[in-house]
């Protein structure tokens, strides 16, 4: 079924069906964000799907279906759903546009990172104003089009977009991944000079992100576009149903970076949507109290924290832990490694996160389904459906449980991490205590503040 040609293309036009209303939602209904449709299918419906289900069970299925790249894959193929063979580039397949080779200086998971930080950074003023959460998709789809015409393959997906740094990141523990099924074969095609997972060839067009399958190690770079599943001559590629654990060690300072930034952009998330703490929406508030001053606090404060802060006390406890448990790898190693237990303890924060925002809002979708646009109508007969909180006394313990839940794969993950890097149990246990220390007063900061 998945090695079907054209299944992606039609479960991605369901999606722009979808994504297309949306938009018009936004842009031309209501401007009251508890009253439009649109807002509440991107930031509630949306939002707890991607962070709560597709994420750690499915990894990069969204990325199989999200309708973004759609237009300019056809643009760039000159075809939706049939393959033309030919020669472009290093590819066995013919493309459309310039194809040009992305800039070296902003390939890498940073640019995308620093887009998903720009995101986040005005988040309240996107989800608080529907047009503003309109252009912003109009935008992403804009770009997903745009771009193919100019670079090779998806270039925007692979290295600009922000919903992919998310995913990219936190995938890594998703239960679903792609691999080869025996190492032989791959490194036949290898020695062959063939490598058509790759390059494609007749039977699928090649790959949108510039991979070959031997290499896969993680879920990180993976689309899930499933073309090699239909370029591959020994059919050794296969999806498997994995343990849910980061599957790989973050290896650069740029992944450490992309760890931080998500764990920092969770944490400031719950305090300004969550928290108890009016002064602090009043400093984001840009539609109401137009604080431009005090907004740019917030932003150069969160950048700082971000990008800064939370990388040298990682970068800090990472040297800490190599002192006193003895390691021999210098610290441009044991810093990624050490960052990887961030990863658990961010994708579990989100959780927390998202998993109350349907919770209090979700009674609204039921009102605005049957007045979309906010005009007046009732089609369902639901339009003064009244405001009602699912289970909210159970938010505080659902909160806590995820908090713990992400203590403990990130305490997994870290001494993971220094198993390999320390020599022996007792020197592992050593180069963790200072990241684990971390994580603990983390954690027991962040219990405080969703029961305090």
């Amino acid at each position: 079924i998945l090695s079907t040609q054209g299944l992606q293309f039609w479960l991605m036009s369901l999606m722009s069906i979808g994504m297309y209303a949306v938009i018009l939602l936004n842009l031309l209904g209501t401007k009251m964000a508890g009253g439009n449709l649109g807002i509440l299918m991107v930031w509630v419906v949306w939002l707890f799907a991607l962070v709560v289900l597709l994420v750690p069970l499915l990894g990069r299925a969204w990325c199989t279906v999200c309708p973004i790249p759609m237009a300019g894959d056809a643009l760039q193929r000159g075809t939706t759903v049939g393959v033309r063979t030919g020669k472009t580039g290093i590819t066995n397949n013919a493309y459309y546009g310039l194809n040009r080779r992305w800039p070296r200086f902003l390939s890498g998971v940073v640019p995308r990172t620093i887009s998903f930080l720009c995101f986040g950074t005005i988040s309240v003023l996107v989800i608080s104003q529907p047009r503003w959460t309109g252009w912003a998709l109009v935008l992403l789809l804009g770009l997903g089009t745009l771009l193919p015409l100019v670079f090779e393959h998806r270039a925007f997906c692979r290295f600009l977009c922000p919903i992919n740094s998310f995913i990219s990141l936190y995938a890594r523990m998703g239960r679903i991944g792609l691999r080869a099924k025996q190492q032989s074969f791959c490194n036949h095609c290898v020695k062959q000079d063939i490598v058509t997972c790759e390059r494609g060839n007749q039977h699928g067009w090649a790959c949108p992100y510039g991979l070959a399958v031997n290499e896969i190690e993680d879920n990180a770079e993976c689309g899930l576009c499933m073309e090699c599943l239909r370029s591959c001559h020994y059919t050794n590629i296969s999806i498997y149903w994995r343990k849910f654990e980061l599957d790989r060690l973050l290896r650069g300072s740029g992944e450490a970076l992309q760890a931080s930034v998500m764990l920092t952009l969770a944490i400031a998330y719950a305090i300004l949507f969550q928290g108890p703490w009016y002064g602090l929406r009043d400093m984001v508030d840009l539609v109401d109290k137009k604080n431009w001053g005090l907004f740019a606090y917030y932003a150069v404060t969160l950048w700082v924290i971000a990008l800064v802060l939370v990388p040298l006390v990682i970068r800090g406890l990472a040297a800490l832990g190599g002192r006193i448990a003895a390691a021999r790898e210098p610290l441009a190693i044991l810093y990624p490694r050490t960052a990887s237990s961030l990863v658990p303890m961010g994708l579990f924060l989100w959780i927390a996160f998202a998993i109350p925002m349907l919770q209090t809002q979700g009674s609204f979708i039921l009102s605005t389904l049957s007045d979309p646009f906010g005009w007046g109508w009732n089609l369902f007969g639901t339009a003064g459906y009244p405001w009602i909180q699912l289970w909210p006394e159970s938010i505080p313990w659902i909160q806590s449980a995820m908090v713990l839940l992400g203590f403990a794969f990130a305490l997994s993950t870290a001494y993971r991490a220094w198993s390999v890097s320390a020599a022996g149990p007792r020197r592992a246990l050593r180069g963790v205590l200072p990241i684990g220390a971390f994580l603990f007063l983390l954690s027991a900061g962040m219990l405080w503040f969703f029961t305090a």
